[in-house]
């Protein structure tokens, strides 16, 4: 699934994976996606988070806590990307809007 994006966002995608592995999730959600951006360290969104002066530390803790709160489940073991609804729909939009801003 992840050849038809850039590399960045495979990479994200793929931090994402091993973020719902970790977290011994049975799928991909947006708590993951953000997690993955986070390991990223870099990049636009980074420097959104930077700029808003949250406290990256404590959001990575916070999404964790949620995911442990909300996923209680058999670890996550498949090698292959399985996204949940929400965080398909999320994805889905993404490509959307990168499509729109080629356009204009």
């Amino acid at each position: 699934m992840t050849s038809q994006f850039s590399p960045k966002v495979s990479e994200i995608l793929s931090f994402s994976r091993e973020e719902a592995a970790r977290l011994a999730s049975s799928s991909v959600g947006p708590e993951h996606l953000l997690l993955g951006l986070l390991r990223m360290n870099d990049g636009p969104v980074m420097d959104v988070l930077r700029r808003l002066r949250l406290n990256l530390p404590q959001l990575k803790y916070d999404l964790e806590q949620i995911v442990r709160q909300n996923d209680i489940t058999q670890p996550f073991t498949t090698t292959e990307l399985v996204l949940n609804e929400r965080a398909s729909n999320i994805l889905k939009l993404a490509v959307l809007e990168a499509r729109m801003q080629h356009t204009q």
